[in-house]
């Protein structure tokens, strides 16, 4: 016994179907019964052919209100609804109303009714249905329908199968949601968020028929899931769709889904759109890519049905393919100007480190100059046989020579850094210039040379030998400290 016969168990004259609707994951049935009157069949729990996963709930009502309730999960049995019934018999205007709330057990739902669930998806809207099996349960990107009732010859997408009771479902593709709708971010906006549905999931792969109608809106749905990944701008309504596209051609304007049959939208021009999209979408350049799509699909659109012609595909990859020629020659002429100032970039920054280190010789050098004048100068007037004393006033001028060459190594350290910092800021703007042009791999490998954590990096050594010339200049300027302050001591003690 299934839903429609069990309502005509409860009244002597046939029920007034008043709804009845089966959706992906629930269905809804209402009949109108006028005066009840129970059958002696349904006195013993009826078998309505329920999978166990999915749960029913019985409500029998009047004008008045609900007068008996079968939920089973609630505790509410068959039994007790049959005697509220029948102590309620006197009662008009009743109605049935049954409600199964349809579960999804590692990715697979029952569907009992096809041609009902076929009327659903016709007459829901196009945003109802994609919102309903965007918000199931998937198990890793895939859906089984398993349908409940006799022969069923089974069919499939790359991630949707339809079978019979118990039947299995295989040849699934992979699917790569994540990085999809990242970049679909990037190039598309649009009114809704998709979290778990791709066009190629509603492309009949296998088993398709013509005419069979959950067919015809699945490849409905996948058309229009293509505009949300392919078209600039999108807004899914009831009242329809806006869109805008500008490529060659700036395409906008309004469609009414619902109206939109067979005749316009196909197994074709749906094969087509999702032959862009996973173009599109299956690696590359995103931006260079939606821009020549949206070019192609600009000239080859129908404006009033958006359907495609069979050449659309070929005509975006072959345009395409012109345009990665002729990027190549563009691809290489940046790649050998960033070199070129990379090298450049480089070479300044040497500069900058021989600099810092031909100051500090100049500094040492200038400053071992006037210690060893001064003691040739003293020992000349004194003669080798005497004590050579230093004056004081020497010593002070040295301890003045000291602190300037103390600054001087503060501000050339400083400057150094600077200047260096300067070059690398400088490499960092060039990168993100033709980072697009040169891609993520080769910036990569010429940024290699400026990562401090390498140690066969430049960055590495440069950065060691400022270190290192910094040490030996304060080094050597402890000593000088230490050789004058010794020698004052010394005369101190003289006199």
């Amino acid at each position: 016994m299934n839903i429609r016969e069990l309502a005509t168990k409860f009244s002597e004259e046939a029920p007034t179907l008043r709804k009845h609707e089966e959706s992906l994951n629930r269905i809804e049935s209402v009949w109108y019964i006028g005066s009840v009157s129970v059958s002696e069949e349904i006195e013993e729990e009826p078998d309505l052919g329920l999978n166990a996963r999915d749960h029913i709930s019985i409500n029998m009502q009047c004008d008045e209100g609900v007068i008996a309730t079968y939920k089973p999960t609630d505790g509410r049995n068959w039994v007790d609804f049959i005697q509220a019934v029948k102590d309620n018999d006197d009662e008009e205007n009743m109605c049935i109303v049954v409600d199964v709330n349809k579960s999804t057990v590692a990715g697979r739902v029952s569907i009992y009714e096809p041609d009902d669930f076929a009327s659903y998806l016709e007459s829901s809207g196009i945003e109802a249905a994609l919102c309903e099996f965007d918000s199931t349960t998937w198990h890793q990107g895939n859906l089984t329908l398993e349908v409940q009732k006799g022969n069923f010859a089974g069919w499939q997408t790359n991630h949707i199968a339809f079978v019979a009771l118990n039947g299995g479902a295989g040849g699934f593709e992979e699917a790569q949601i994540e990085k999809v709708h990242e970049n679909q971010r990037k190039v598309c906006t649009t009114n809704i968020q998709i979290n778990h549905l791709t066009p190629d999931m509603f492309l009949v792969t296998q088993g398709c028929v013509e005419g069979n109608r959950i067919q015809t809106a699945f490849h409905k749905m996948a058309q229009i899931l293509s505009y949300y990944y392919l078209f600039d701008q999108l807004t899914i309504s009831r009242q329809g769709i806006d869109y805008k596209m500008v490529g060659l051609k700036c395409i906008n304007g309004t469609i009414n889904a619902n109206v939109l049959g067979s005749e316009h939208i196909g197994i074709q021009s749906a094969a087509v759109y999702v032959g862009i999209y996973k173009w599109l979408y299956e690696g590359g350049n995103i931006y260079d890519k939606a821009i020549i799509a949206r070019n192609i699909l600009s000239l080859n659109i129908n404006e009033e049905t958006l359907s495609l012609g069979s050449q659309t595909l070929d005509a975006v990859t072959s345009n395409f393919n012109i345009y990665e020629k002729e990027n190549v020659k563009q691809y290489i002429e940046v790649r050998n100007k960033v070199t070129e100032q990379v090298s450049k970039i480089q070479k300044d920054i040497m500069t900058v480190i021989d600099d810092y280190t031909g100051g500090f010789l100049k500094i040492m050098t200038a400053n071992l100059t006037f210690f060893l004048t001064v003691i040739v100068i003293r020992v000349l007037a004194k003669g080798m046989e005497e004590k050579v004393l230093m004056p004081n006033v020497i010593l002070y001028i040295s301890y003045g020579l000291l602190a300037i060459s103390l600054a001087y190594l503060l501000y050339a350290r400083c400057d150094a850094l600077d200047r260096k910092k300067l070059k690398e800021t400088h490499f960092v703007q060039l990168i993100e210039r033709y980072g697009d042009i040169l891609g993520e791999k080769e910036s990569s490998n010429l940024s290699i040379d400026f990562d401090k954590m390498n140690k066969k990096s430049t960055a590495y050594y440069l950065e060691n030998r400022i270190t290192a010339v910094t040490w030996l200049w304060g080094i050597c300027l402890g000593i000088v400290f230490i050789a004058v302050t010794g020698v004052l001591i010394d005369n101190l003690m003289t006199k």
